[in-house]
């Protein structure tokens, strides 16, 4: 059994949990229903009154939060958040959009307090245990610029404490994942000799070619260590080919940005951890909306039940996967999520 960040939260009776996710089940609606005037009107339109839901079983009386229809929402009404601001706008610590390039017409803005933001340092910092990271350790962080992964989460400021770096106490090397970036992320791998590599599959390719530039191969610059941070689940296949290629352990961490959430594969490789004390993961039929038995294959929807600034419940994502509730030989008693 590997190290657990937090073993009274990661390694909590089955019972335990669940009653703690119907509270905050319960707390979270409440303060949507009264603060974003989306979920106000969507569930105004469904039928659906807040004393309806009993405990987690009844979410499904919940209608989806499609991207779509927030789409909507922002061309109708004007509003950048959608209607899912809940606090002062003054209050955010932070505002980002979508990660991807091009920007997407009436792209989803998400809206992150300082609430929040500890709430996803917590999360990162169980994941990156996880992946066997000791005080000490030099890692390497890659993502966009604007992305609040690096500038909010892994790495401090002044203004922006604590961070993942410094409750773990790793050196974060933070570095963009852009082409033009790969030869920096090689020269600071050499110079510095990071353990662990935080980035997606095609950057990695392009360090690679890099590495064929200066004819070396990818396992002489070190890493021990690569946690592919990406906005779908991996295949086993996919996962073994970079874990071959570098000489590396290969964890999978997937990234739902929209809604502050990420999960990631322990020791074990059995699935992808949902950290269930602050997010509700349901697999569903993506045409009538309506779950899954675990173990058959839909798309995933997450309910966030501790954001403050701009949360979602039941929000439909694009990642098609299986659950899996079976104990995990890890220790961790959370649910986990499998490729298709």
């Amino acid at each position: 059994m590997g190290r657990i960040w937090s073993p009274q939260i990661e390694s909590m009776k089955r019972e335990q949990l669940e009653e703690i996710k119907t509270y905050l089940l319960k707390k979270q609606l409440n303060y949507v229903y009264h603060r974003a005037p989306f979920y106000k009107e969507l569930y105004k339109k469904s039928g659906v009154k807040l004393d309806d839901i009993k405990n987690i079983n009844d979410l499904e009386k919940l209608p989806l939060t499609k991207l779509k229809d927030l789409q909507a929402e922002m061309k109708q009404t004007g509003d950048e958040y959608s209607g899912r601001l809940c606090v002062p706008e003054n209050e955010l610590l932070a505002v980002y959009g979508p990660n991807q390039h091009p920007m997407p017409e009436n792209p989803l803005i998400t809206g992150i307090t300082d609430s929040d933001r500890n709430t996803i340092v917590q999360h990162l910092a169980r994941n990156l245990m996880m992946a066997g990271v000791y005080s000490g350790d030099t890692i390497q962080s890659l993502c966009w610029a604007w992305e609040p992964f690096n500038r909010l989460y892994m790495a401090a400021n002044l203004l922006i404490s604590p961070s993942v770096s410094e409750i773990l106490g790793i050196i974060p090397i933070t570095l963009e994942i852009i082409t033009l970036e790969a030869p920096r992320t090689f020269s600071t791998a050499r110079l510095l000799k990071p353990s662990l590599i935080i980035a997606d599959t095609s950057h990695l390719m392009q360090l690679a070619a890099v590495c064929q530039q200066i004819k070396i191969l990818p396992e002489e610059l070190g890493y021990k260590t690569i946690i592919l941070k990406e906005q779908r689940i991996l295949s086993d296949k996919e996962t073994k080919e970079v874990g071959d290629r570098w000489k590396a352990k290969v964890h999978n961490m997937l990234e739902v940005q929209d809604n502050m959430f990420y999960m990631m594969d322990c020791e074990k490789h059995k699935g992808l951890h949902i950290w269930e004390d602050a997010f509700i993961a349901e697999i569903v039929d993506e045409k009538t909306g309506e779950k899954v038995g675990d173990g058959e294959a839909g798309k995933l929807v997450i309910t966030n039940l501790f954001a403050k600034g701009t949360p979602m419940i039941r929000y439909l994502t694009k990642v098609t996967a299986k659950m899996d509730r079976t104990p995990c030989d890890c220790g961790r008693t959370h649910s986990r999520i499998k490729p298709q």
